[in-house]
């Protein structure tokens, strides 16, 4: 198999590799402190960090007793990110496994399709070499254990009715044929090479355009369906919104099919193969849903089409622009003020860039690292009003980098074990309380990993004991208040399956979130109320009992984060300690530091006002506590600061 970005090249993109890629201080027990900057000047910031300031008060008012002070949900979290910041992840709660026939390329979420009120998922399981069997299958999101089926198909098409290739070939669509529920649009490769919409609630086939025999081209040139996706427009005013599904591999076709039929309205040929296709907002002012791609093997390019395909229905190009092989692209909110939203696509010369929606004009472009595989557009992370975007690579780490600017925000390495590509990356959700999407990753070195959307903190990973070929983050599949995350693997003598873990992970071991018997807090208790949470507990972390129990030091989020003004941490110390204490940027720079802290056993809060070593107040982004107890231990916590 070759490279899509290798001169000459007419597959597709890679298989499986298997190689490696390349002042004073006080000590006051439980009393609040603040770390700021300035002097001993009367009226002025005192030097030291840590500094009387008034109790942490519940919202009700009601001061803590610091024998007992007790931060509820937020707490209990914090805990179990620093558990992983020192490595100590845990194996998040497996919901079910569902069996596959060989690799699992491609996995989509659904609306609920068994009227249980949950989200149910459906996964592409068939590469080359399998038996010919179902290979489209649906899982009831609300499974226990063992992946329950709702249905599964095999559509059929080409010589040899195959399956599916990459991590673009299967999405829900839109509802086409009327019933309340949305189709699944799902493209085939090797031998199939033919564009499917299926029947969201059956699995059966709704219409299919078998490149071997269909046309436009005449005569017909097959080709390899790599990606698929929802115009969201009704051009032939039948009532349904058309289609849109690209190819590579011999016929390097856009195809705009109708939604009703899959009859083709309009066709554009490209320089080589299309391995990622999006309707976009309308760049060209007709009113009308636009189209981006990305293109890969020797004609490498991101182009914009007009949506209506244009007066000759060959497709209308916008603009193109040349680049490395592209296989994932994603639109972005506008960047440059002119209305119009922008284009942002990873290529194969390792780069990612921003291109102007109106023009094409290179707005950034930066160094992605390794070639870049998937480019996943989610929260604002670092502060500044804009989505970030995920990306995965052909290396063993994850990224998240700045929408507005490219800059990197965080980059998370994992073990190189069989290479330890993540190739497959995606959102799941807030499932740390902070407000911010966190990220799910899954690794050639055989684990799921949940990533704190901030700084990426691994919050926990899941080892399957195959490659992961795609994951994605799911909403809330279990009923327990919190999204989860869904993911696929290869198939070699063991493998081909889809699991679905526990998006909260190991984030409450207490119980599940607003568990009444387990203890644990729900997303909508922030004060700790539920059993085992709460400041009255005499055995809860911070309670008589938790602190005599206390072996080694905690940092606690105390909140707000992100904040504006002041965040706060509680620092749980078993015996007295001495603390060199430190706030770093997203660049690694240090604005605030101060050393020999000098703390006695027991609980001690701390309070950040945001200002820096000069008593200036830092801008926004994403900052990191760092503690370093008595040359031994080392805490961290991450806090974003707003404009």
């Amino acid at each position: 198999m070759t490279r899509p970005d290798t001169p000459g090249a007419r597959t597709h993109w890679p298989g499986v590799r298997t190689h490696s890629p390349v002042a004073p201080t006080r000590s006051l027990g439980a009393g609040a402190h603040s770390l700021g900057a300035g002097t001993h000047s009367p009226g002025a910031r005192p030097s030291s960090p840590w500094t009387n300031a008034e109790p942490l008060r519940r919202p009700s008012g009601r001061v803590l007793r610091p024998s007992l002070l007790i931060l509820g949900w937020a707490g209990i979290l914090g805990a179990q990110l620093l558990a992983a910041d020192r490595s100590l992840a845990v194996e998040p709660r497996q919901l079910w496994k569902a069996a596959g026939i060989e690799n699992v390329v491609c996995i989509t979420t659904t609306p609920d399709l068994d009227g249980d009120g949950r989200t149910d998922v459906v996964f592409e399981t068939y590469d080359a070499g399998a038996p010919q069997q179902d290979h489209v299958i649906a899982i009831r999101g609300a499974s226990d254990g063992v992946g329950e089926v709702l249905w599964s198909a095999r559509p059929l098409g080409g010589p040899s009715n195959s399956g599916g290739y990459g991590d673009a070939c299967l999405r829900t669509g839109e509802d086409l044929n009327g019933d309340g529920y949305p189709e699944i649009l799902y493209g085939a490769a090797w031998g199939n090479r033919s564009a499917f919409a299926l029947d969201g609630r059956t699995g059966m086939t709704e219409w299919s355009f078998d490149s071997y025999s269909d046309s436009p081209p005449a005569p017909p040139v097959s080709g390899w369906v790599y990606a698929v996706d929802s115009l969201g427009e009704d051009l032939d005013d039948d009532g349904v919104p058309e289609v849109l599904f690209s190819l590579g591999s011999d016929n390097d076709g856009l195809y705009c099919a109708s939604g009703a039929n899959g009859s083709v309205l309009w066709r554009y040929q490209a320089a080589d193969a299309i391995f990622d296709v999006h309707s976009v907002a309308d760049l060209d002012g007709d009113g009308i849903r636009d189209v981006a791609i990305g293109v890969g093997d020797s004609g490498g390019s991101v182009v914009t089409l007009s949506g209506d395909g244009g007066p000759f229905g060959t497709g209308f190009v916008l603009w193109l622009r040349e680049t490395g092989s592209v296989l994932s692209l994603v639109e972005v909110p506008d960047l440059n003020g002119d209305g119009l939203n922008e284009v942002i696509a990873g290529d194969w010369n390792s780069r990612l860039l921003c291109f102007s929606g109106i023009n094409g004009a290179t707005l950034w472009d930066v160094g992605s690292g390794p070639d870049v595989m998937r480019v996943v557009l989610g929260d604002d992370v670092d502060g500044d009003g804009y989505p970030d975007l995920a990306v995965g690579t052909m290396g063993p780490a994850a990224r998240v980098f700045s929408g507005r600017t490219g800059a990197l925000v965080w980059i998370r390495t994992v073990n190189s074990f069989q290479g330890g590509d993540v190739w497959a990356i995606d959102w799941m959700g807030d499932v740390t309380g902070d407000g911010i999407a966190d990220v799910c990753a899954g690794s050639f070195n055989e684990n799921v990993y949940a990533m704190d959307g901030v700084d990426g903190t691994i919050l926990w990973e899941a080892n399957v004991n195959d490659r992961i070929l795609t994951v994605r983050g799911a909403p809330d599949l279990d009923g327990n208040g919190w999204p989860d995350v869904v993911a696929g693997t290869q198939k070699l003598s063991t493998g081909g399956d889809c699991y679905a873990f526990d998006g909260r992970g190991a984030l409450d071991p207490a119980g599940l979130p607003g568990d009444a018997d387990g203890g644990g807090d729900s997303p909508g208790d922030p004060n700790g109320s539920a059993p085992g949470g709460g400041a009255e507990d005499p055995n809860g972390p911070f309670g008589p009992g938790g602190l005599a129990a206390l072996t080694e030091p905690g940092l606690f989020p105390s909140g707000p984060n992100p904040f504006r003004d002041r965040s706060s941490w509680v620092l749980a110390l078993p015996t007295a300690a001495r603390v060199d204490a430190a706030f770093v940027d997203a660049a690694g720079r240090s604005v605030l530091t101060r050393s020999g802290l000098e703390y006695t056993a027991g609980v001690h809060a701390l309070v950040w006002d945001g200002r820096d070593d000069e008593g200036a107040e830092v801008p926004a982004g994403v900052y990191q506590l760092r503690l370093d107890i008595s040359g031994v231990t080392r805490l961290q916590a991450k806090v974003v600061r707003l404009r």
